[in-house]
């Protein structure tokens, strides 16, 4: 459920970054961070009630503000690695590979994030 849940999140977050960067003009940097906070709230409502539901399942603002400071990093890590690789290889065709490169390191991090602190059982040690 995992992979279903933050596979749906990716494809929002990268359909609207290269929406925002195509169809829009924004900036390659601008649009990751539109990518980024989309998928971050999706896949928060997905994870918290899909994905890591137990029967005990409810909102948390606790985990909600775990998971918006995830967010934070995330936009931080993801347009910082974005402006660079932009400003490196500033061709046209690069767009779309810097973006996803970009994403598969903040996937990375975030299910690393997620998994051991943000969603972690407590029952288990």
């Amino acid at each position: 459920r995992y992979t279903a849940a933050t596979g749906f999140a990716a494809a929002l977050d990268l359909a609207a970054a290269w929406t925002a960067h195509t169809a829009l003009g924004l900036p390659l940097p601008a649009a990751a961070a539109i990518g980024v906070l989309t998928g971050g709230l999706i896949a928060y409502w997905l994870l918290e009630f899909w994905a890591f539901r137990r029967p005990a399942s409810a909102f948390s603002v606790q985990r909600l503000g775990s998971l918006l400071g995830l967010v934070a990093m995330t936009l931080i890590l993801r347009t910082g690695f974005v402006a660079t690789f932009a400003w490196l290889i500033p061709q046209d065709w690069a767009a779309l590979p810097i973006l996803v490169a970009a994403f598969g390191l903040t996937f990375t991090v975030n299910f690393i994030v997620n998994r051991a602190f943000i969603f972690r059982r407590k029952d288990t040690a």
